[in-house]
């Protein structure tokens, strides 16, 4: 019994440690909680919350809103963006600061398309730069060639990792591919949801004012936090099955 207990003890302290070389940063589940749209193109789209809890202590995060009408694009940027006075936007995460992604290699969402009967397009967004302080205002995005704007039908999911050293990159209107700068004065932090009919796969009834959808997303664990859940798990089950054996 001794052993036993001190099996499940060593279980709780890898499932609650995160390794020292475990580099991908982590939203906080109120931070994503309280995401909002700060952003619609063209201007009109919406979107609300509700948070469903499908299982711990990883919680699914229901985003549904509409895209507002438009020929080929329509996107919502969801999130928080540090904004000047008198401009709307978010100043802080949730009542804090934002975070030091210099400390960070990589972001990781998994998005899940529960609603729409036409495919829509996911993406993840950071911004950085202090320009008070002379930096280059800058917005990052997974790049395509990294599954950034994927594609999702109905039933469909995947993750989407933002790589801070290859991102898609925007400053001043000019698109780049690289690493990110200022990862430590990040400025905004979010996701997007889009309607992409460029191609003319939409199959929608024609004149729909707008496009309603519904998005889950998922906070992805680190590999190895669950390489430590599920080893521990697995130790203590072949453990119980050898003492009833023996029993």
């Amino acid at each position: 019994m001794r052993y036993l207990k001190l099996c499940i003890a060593a279980c709780l302290i890898l499932a609650g440690t995160v390794p020292a070389q475990a580099t991908s940063y982590q939203l906080d589940v109120q931070d994503v909680y309280n995401m909002s749209d700060v952003w619609s193109s063209p201007t009109g789209g919406t979107g609300s919350y509700a948070m469903e809890i499908t299982g711990m202590p990883y919680p699914t995060f229901k985003y549904t809103g509409t895209l507002a009408q438009d020929l080929n694009w329509s996107q919502v940027q969801i999130g928080y963006r540090w904004t000047p006075a008198g401009a709307a936007g978010a100043t802080s995460m949730n009542g804090h600061a934002f975070p030091d992604l210099s400390l960070f290699d990589d972001w990781t969402l998994s998005f899940h398309n529960q609603l729409t009967n036409y495919g829509i397009k996911v993406n993840m967004w950071i911004n950085t730069g202090y320009t008070d302080w002379g930096e280059t205002a800058t917005y990052a995005q997974v790049d395509p060639s990294n599954n950034g704007w994927a594609e999702l039908w109905l039933g469909e999911w995947t993750n989407l990792t933002l790589d801070f050293s290859d991102a898609d990159i925007w400053q001043g209107g000019v698109q780049s591919t690289g690493a990110i700068p200022y990862l430590d004065h990040v400025t905004g932090i979010g996701i997007v949801v889009a309607w992409d009919n460029t191609d003319g796969d939409w199959d929608g009834a024609p004149g729909i004012q707008d496009y309603p959808y519904h998005v889950d997303i998922d906070l992805v664990p680190e590999p190895l936090t669950m390489l430590g859940v599920f080893g521990g798990v697995a130790f203590v089950g072949g453990y119980l099955r050898k003492r009833r054996t023996a029993a």
